[in-house]
């Protein structure tokens, strides 16, 4: 699932997710996992400084990150909670962890909304000789 997911969400993975991450270095693992989630971002969010743009973008943009159940937003989610518990408040990471929330909170609303009017769509514009008859 990319060429920057941190090491330990493999190791994980081939324990069959049977048991939590150990994380060592908060700060290390951190920095590694903001990298992994640039890369499942849509196209074009990923700005050259390193930050994310925040556009509204469509269902299909997101497709890495639909990944449904263990495979997509599960481990990514999975891993961000390891992280923020081996996090030392004490310390202040390169990638702080509270920007990194708000990311993923602004993320799972815009897909949810991508998601929402997608469904809604086809319905409505759904031909007549396929709507439901009533007798």
């Amino acid at each position: 699932m990319g060429k920057y997911r941190p090491k330990e969400i493999g190791a994980w993975i081939k324990t069959g997710r049977a048991v939590e991450l150990t994380i060592k270095s908060a700060a290390a693992f951190g920095e590694q996992w903001w990298q992994w989630y640039l890369e499942l971002q849509p196209a074009g969010r990923a700005q050259e400084d390193g930050s994310l743009q925040r556009v509204v973008l469509d269902k299909a943009e997101w497709s890495e990150l639909y990944k449904g159940m263990i495979n997509g937003m599960y481990s990514l989610l999975a891993s961000l909670a390891w992280w923020l518990k081996a996090a030392n408040p004490a310390c202040t990471p390169k990638v702080e962890v509270s920007k990194v929330l708000d990311d993923v909170n602004w993320v799972l609303e815009a897909m949810t909304h991508a998601h929402s009017s997608k469904r809604a769509s086809p319905k409505a514009e759904e031909p007549a000789s396929k709507k439901a008859r009533i007798a």
